[in-house]
């Protein structure tokens, strides 16, 4: 496999792994809303708009979505749009364009870590916002679409690639927290391992670096994907992100790039 669209390619998680596939041979495109891409071959439009996403998955092997809206953002507003309309017409660009595998930017969020002790697996499913109720959703679809119309379909449950101090000190401040993280190495990584390894009908993958303590259970990563993370918090840690006054976290709803805090994004 060598052609790859990449949604949300100027995100927080695209801006790292799209070089990354670059440099280890994948033939990428870029999905955005506006130009700011590292990638040539790039397509601008919006998630509710299929014209435009058809034509970027025209000719792909694969796409990995990662564009999606940030999960403090208004449901009916942005998050149903982005994250529910978004995701049926990107999952129907691939269909209708013949591409037979499909990435997914799941998130943690689709399974709390709050009070838990038991060891989190892929099967749990308790989001505390809507948000994670979202994307449990696009789980859902993409278990949907590989029955129904044989696409391949790994939803990457993914951790908290954190970027700013703001983000670090929520992070801190949750009981267990630094299990959630995810470094920069590790989820460039992960997207690598999940592009090479041997495509099934439906699965989904937990993404963190080395977790301290262990809360959630990588199992399907090791086995299916191969993937064994390098790092243990704060290795890797890179605070990218200038900090924000209160009306712009209000009016970015945390969106840098098309994802959410946690996971891209």
């Amino acid at each position: 496999m060598s052609r790859v669209l990449v949604t949300g390619a100027s995100g927080a998680i695209g801006r790292l792994i799209c070089p990354f596939l670059q440099v280890h041979g994948f033939k990428l495109r870029a999905f955005d809303r506006s130009p700011g891409t590292t990638v040539e071959d790039s397509v601008c439009g919006c998630l509710e708009d299929l014209t435009s996403l058809r034509m970027a998955a025209r000719g792909m092997d694969a796409i990995i979505h990662l564009a999606a809206c940030a999960d403090e953002a208004d449901f009916v507003s942005r998050l149903v749009p982005s994250n529910v309309i978004g995701l049926y017409n990107a999952f129907e660009a691939a269909r209708l364009e013949g591409v037979p595998r499909f990435i997914l930017a799941s998130s943690c969020q689709t399974a709390d870590l709050v009070g838990r002790r038991e060891l989190i697996t892929v099967h749990d499913r308790f989001p505390t916002d809507l948000y994670g109720l979202t994307k449990l959703w696009a789980e859902d679809m993409g278990r949907m679409y590989s029955y129904r119309y044989g696409l391949s379909v790994l939803a990457a449950r993914l951790g908290w690639v954190v970027r700013s101090q703001a983000e670090l000190d929520e992070m801190m401040s949750i009981p267990g927290g630094t299990a959630l993280f995810l470094s920069h190495r590790d989820v460039k990584n992960f997207f690598l391992c999940a592009l090479r390894a041997d495509p099934v009908p439906f699965a989904i993958a937990y993404a963190f670096s080395k977790q301290q303590p262990e809360i959630f259970d990588v199992t399907v990563s090791q086995t299916l994907l191969r993937f064994t993370p390098s790092d243990t918090f704060p290795a890797e840690l890179q605070l990218t992100q200038q900090p924000q006054t209160p009306l712009e976290t209000q009016r970015n709803g945390r969106n840098d790039g098309n994802h959410d805090r946690r996971d891209d994004r």
